[in-house]
C-alpha cells in the first residue's frame, strides 16, 4: 500500500464454487496487531486481486467497540 503502514494480522479469503456475489465482509481484529498504524480508527481494509494494484476501501472505519471492521456491498473476492 502507498502509505506503508500495515498491520500485523491479515486474511486470504477464497471464493469456491457460484457467481453473481453480494456480501457484507465483517472481521475482527485484537488491537494489539496493529503493526505501524498509529490507531484503531486509523485502520482500514484493503484488497488485492493477483498482481492488481491494492484497493483501499477508505472511507470504511472501523467499530473499537466490537474490534471489528465492515465493508458492506462487495461484489467479488
Amino acid at each position: 500500500m502507498t502509505s506503508g503502514k500495515h498491520a500485523k494480522e491479515y486474511w486470504n479469503i477464497t471464493a469456491t464454487g457460484g457467481s453473481s456475489y453480494s456480501y457484507d465482509l465483517t472481521l475482527q481484529y485484537h488491537p494489539a496487531l496493529l503493526g505501524t498504524v498509529p490507531d484503531e480508527l486509523s485502520l482500514r481494509l484493503a484488497k488485492r486481486d493477483g498482481s492488481n494494484p491494492w484497493d483501499v476501501f477508505g472511507s470504511i472505519a472501523p467499530d473499537t467497540a466490537r474490534n471489528a471492521i465492515t465493508v458492506p456491498g462487495l461484489t467479488s473476492f
